[in-house]
């Protein structure tokens, strides 16, 4: 296969539908044909005419790029197939004085056909446990799923675990890999393959040090996508979306190879959404204010260079700073991102290629989408206190098995709610429930 350069030149193309294609930088013309060989002895190249069971000298070409309107033999100017003969034998012999162009190659029966790649999306998601106050992730958590027959819901909102309810997963907190997991997540679980119903998320255990965040984390999945509910706000509860992969089969159409990139630059347009007795969702924009735009990431297809598991990244500004980040973390509602074609002129693919308008088109689907729980607990403070006395004379000298008498306060209601609910250590290392008890003498 060839295409057509800006300078009227024909330029090989090498590659398939689902890995991409490749450009050759040199061109062929009837005088040199070093550029097609090179091509033709690229590997996974199989375009080698073989002798039929019927007699005849016949090729497969499993794809071709582009659009097919855009052939030479349909009418177009774009593309065309090349043919060529040689000599050699073979194609590791070929050589530009033993191999030609094929001049009468109209005079080829040819029969077209269309190949369709059906993507299995697997219903996926990962959680996270972090520290409430630092941040940080913390791993040697256990987290389980649950189905929605083991909890029920009461009418205030909360939810309770059925007795003798088991998870249908459990997992324990630790470091993600992309090699293993598809995903570089510290203090994560994977929960995968997850057939469509209403599942429910909860802590079970934690690391010495930590409390368990008692609530419940609802997760709906359905033919559109995993969906997980940040619930109510400061609940510790937080959840990231990002738009995933994309399926396989719509690579050739985002990498940056100069044929097509019509999903090279996309934008993602952070949606909170409700999902009806009937089944179907309703989204809303979430708006940067009240009056404001909504909240968008402009993103470019980088995976052919990065690696990055998600594909895509950040657009940059002339100075090379990415002008956002590859998701959004929300703290309320359930959130997806739906993705559109970037219609923005500065954000384009650098080595050109035809960019199909897309206008508004819902691209969504396209995307396997990431979603991520994040279940912030409280650490367990540690406190010391130490009484030193100074500036007394020998016959003053305190015994040192005197008392000293200490009161500790907690700073507020929802500190000492705290307190009486986990509990605080004392000096021996037990744990008293709305206690402290320092030296001997006890305060609340």
């Amino acid at each position: 296969m060839e295409k057509k350069g800006d300078n009227d030149h024909w330029y090989p193309v090498t590659g398939n539908p689902t890995n991409g294609w490749h450009v050759s930088d040199n061109y062929v013309t009837d005088n040199d044909v070093t550029a097609a060989i090179t091509a033709a002895n690229t590997p996974g190249e199989n375009t080698v005419f073989v002798l039929s069971t019927s007699g005849a000298y016949q090729v497969e070409i499993d794809g071709l790029p582009g659009r097919i309107q855009d052939y030479q033999y349909l009418g177009g100017d774009g593309f065309r197939v090349s043919y060529y003969f040689s000599e050699a034998g073979s194609l590791a012999n070929a050589t530009t004085e033993n191999t030609y162009a094929v001049q009468n190659s109209g005079d080829f029966e040819r029969q077209m056909s269309a190949r369709l790649y059906i993507p299995n999306i697997v219903n996926r998601i990962a959680v996270q446990k972090v520290d409430s106050v630092t941040g940080d992730a913390v791993n040697g958590a256990t987290i389980a799923l649950y189905a929605d027959d083991d909890v029920t819901k009461n009418s205030d909102g909360s939810v309770i675990l059925n007795e003798g309810a088991k998870p249908k997963y459990t997992a324990e907190t630790t470091q993600l890999t992309m090699d293993k997991d598809s995903i570089n997540l510290k203090g994560g679980v994977v929960f995968d393959e997850l057939k469509p119903g209403t599942y429910w998320i909860k802590e079970t255990a934690v690391p010495n040090g930590y409390t368990i965040n008692d609530n419940f984390v609802k997760v709906i999945v359905d033919g559109t996508g995993v969906y997980a509910d940040a619930g109510e706000e400061n609940d510790g509860i937080q959840v990231t979306r990002g738009v995933g992969r994309l399926v396989r089969s719509m690579l050739q159409f985002a990498v940056d190879d100069g044929i097509d990139v019509t999903l090279h630059n996309i934008v993602a347009t952070l949606q909170e959404g409700e999902l009806g007795i009937d089944g179907t969702w309703s989204w809303n924009n979430v708006l940067e204010s009240p009056e404001g735009e909504p909240k968008q990431l402009h993103l470019k297809y980088s995976g052919q260079n990065s690696g990055y598991t998600l594909d895509y990244e950040p657009e940059v500004d002339d100075k090379g700073n990415p002008i956002n980040s590859y998701s959004f973390t929300v703290d309320t509602g359930i959130p997806r991102l739906e993705v559109e074609q970037c219609q923005d002129t500065q954000h384009v693919a650098q080595n050109g290629g035809t960019k199909q308008k897309l206008g508004n088109t819902d691209l969504t689907n396209l995307y396997t989408g990431t979603t991520v729980v994040h279940i912030a607990d409280d650490a367990l403070a540690n406190l010391k206190i130490e009484k030193k006395v100074e500036g007394l004379g020998e016959e003053n000298t305190v015994p040192q098995d005197t008392n000293f008498t200490f009161t500790v306060k907690a700073a507020d209601n929802t500190t000492m709610a705290k307190v009486q609910k986990y509990g605080a250590l004392d000096a021996a290392g037990g744990v008293t429930p709305g206690q402290y008890k320092i030296d001997g003498s006890q305060k609340t």
